[in-house]
């Protein structure tokens, strides 16, 4: 009898696979959009995630046995036949890089408008074309996270090359740090000197604007 309770509480643990939640039912989302045959990339990381979050990826990958769950095979061969959707092309991704190549801060928008279309291109290469890790048990060179940093400060170059002159002062200031931030804390340096800017505009405007009033009364009096 004890076995039995704790087999059955072991199966309603988020952990276990097979556990079905009290809020999972059939007609319940994963993913917000309905896949219609294009961005499959973006759609594919929003499903993984929701699966992830379920624990319940090992549905529709290989890490679960054909014979341990009824129609596996189906469900697998599912999946793999959406895989098509985003198989890499060198056109695609070379669009991307081109794509990339003539983005920049343009005058008058914003750097949070240019961070977040250059981000979405950036996420986009790194679907179709990851960054190769190191895959050999008990590796201990490093080289996984050396080359994610290379990367890293690639994407942080390119960011800031394209971004507005008037930001020079802080690019020169992220240049001299000991080690370059990542791309996502430079941009909030720049959006903080973006506001800085503003703010100083905001106060100039005020400052003239009392001082035209005050030289109005005066004529006046």
């Amino acid at each position: 009898m004890a076995e039995t309770s704790a087999h059955t509480d072991s199966t309603q643990t988020p952990a276990f696979v097979y556990c079905i939640h009290p809020s999972d039912h059939a007609n319940l989302k994963l993913v917000n959009n309905v896949f219609d045959g294009v961005g499959f990339g973006d759609w594919k990381l929003s499903m993984m995630i929701g699966l992830t979050a379920k624990n319940k990826m090992c549905f529709v990958d290989d890490r679960l046995m054909a014979k341990s769950v009824m129609y596996y095979s189906f469900t697998n061969e599912i999946w793999s036949d959406l895989e098509h959707f985003g198989t890499t092309t060198s056109t695609k991704i070379y669009s991307l890089h081109e794509e990339l190549s003539k983005l920049s801060q343009e005058a008058n928008r914003g750097i949070a408008e240019y961070f977040t279309k250059a981000k979405s291109i950036w996420d986009e290469i790194d679907i179709l074309s990851p960054t190769p890790v190191c895959e050999c048990n008990g590796c201990s060179c490093g080289l996984t996270k050396k080359v994610l940093k290379l990367q890293q400060d690639k994407t942080l170059m390119s960011f800031l090359m394209k971004a507005d002159e008037q930001y020079s002062p802080i690019k020169t200031t992220i240049f001299l740090l000991p080690v370059l931030p990542s791309v996502s804390t430079a941009y909030r340096m720049l959006q903080q000197e973006e506001r800085h800017k503003e703010l100083s505009k905001m106060n100039v405007v005020n400052n003239d604007t009392m001082a035209f009033a005050a030289n109005k009364r005066a004529y006046y009096d």
